[in-house]
């Protein structure tokens, strides 16, 4: 098997002390196989991930602290590495306690991780506390899951799945299915080729362009979205406690049912109704009609306008 010939090349170490604290550096490297799975966990601090195109994952490490007790707390840091089929796994852990106490105020905590990854693989990434972000033109699928921080993914050819607690997920485009979701936070979506999957508890959710097959759900929160002229897949847009915000193209070919509990529907739209409307409920045909767009908002209003894409 590939996993017994995994290597680390190069680990190289550097502490750098200041008058006021302290600083840790260094670098990893390890060979891996083709389409790997990498997983890389950490108990703080930030991971980025950059592209790369040789079979080695890079893994540079910066780490600060500050107060008297700074050098213990980054000698408690620990990386380690072990084997995963034609992967890795990455683990940065602090060893001991790692409790500071101190009757000033609280000593700086840093650590950042730069992780330079083989195309394509796919990615399995978690920070307890920290944010995670995937750098344009990454080629494979992405998890990335964070308990108090954001999610970044950039221009990316593959699927993406984000979860953060406390934090904001933004992801610019995706060629993949998409699979989103944040407790306390916004989720904003750019352009979306695949199946997308969106929730967010406490917060908004944006989407710019989608070509369908999309399901948002916000518990507390607004949905704007912006459709697609060309719809390939029924599209759900839901808030309990909330507005929804939709662009339709008036070149589009829909089926659209909108409805409200408590608020009203807005329709810039010609539409061919059908069946019961009233200022809370709207069913309708958009150009003899087409893939299903369904709005509610149990808690507001739906506004739905009518804004020319020009093919996009």
């Amino acid at each position: 098997m590939f996993a017994k010939f995994l290597t680390t090349l190069t680990a190289l170490l550097t502490f750098v002390v200041a008058a006021h604290g302290a600083e840790r550096m260094e670098t990893h490297t390890w060979l891996v196989g083709d389409m790997p799975i990498i997983k890389v966990e950490t108990f703080k601090g930030s991971i980025r991930i950059e592209p790369a195109d040789s079979g080695q994952v890079e893994l540079t490490l910066e780490a600060q602290a500050s107060g008297k007790n700074a050098s213990q707390w980054l000698d408690r840091l620990t990386v380690k590495a072990s084997p995963f089929g034609a992967g890795i796994v990455v683990a940065v852990k602090q060893t001991g306690l790692g409790v500071d106490f101190s009757t000033s105020r609280l000593p700086q905590r840093e650590v950042n991780l730069v992780l330079r990854v083989p195309q394509p693989c796919v990615l399995d990434l978690k920070s307890e506390f920290g944010n995670i972000e995937v750098a344009d033109d990454f080629r494979g699928q992405t998890r990335a899951r964070v308990h108090t921080g954001d999610i970044f993914v950039g221009r990316v050819d593959g699927s993406v799945n984000a979860e953060t607690r406390s934090g904001n997920v933004i992801i610019s485009r995706a060629t993949g299915d998409v699979n989103a979701r944040s407790y306390f936070g916004d989720l904003h979506v750019g352009s979306i080729a695949g199946q997308a999957v969106l929730r967010a508890d406490h917060g908004n959710i944006d989407v710019v362009n989608s070509t369908g097959s999309l399901k948002a759900e916000a518990v507390k929160g607004d949905i704007t979205a912006g459709m697609s002229r060309q719809i390939f897949g029924d599209a759900h847009l839901e808030t309990a406690a909330g507005d929804v915000f939709v662009d339709i193209d008036p070149d589009s070919e829909l089926e659209i049912q909108a409805r409200t509990s408590w608020g009203k529907v807005r329709s810039g739209l010609a539409l061919e109704e059908y069946g019961k409307s009233s200022k809370s409920r709207l069913n309708g045909m958009l150009n003899g009609g087409g893939a299903l767009l369904a709005l509610r908002a149990k808690g507001g209003n739906v506004h739905i306008k009518s804004v020319p894409t020009y093919g996009l």
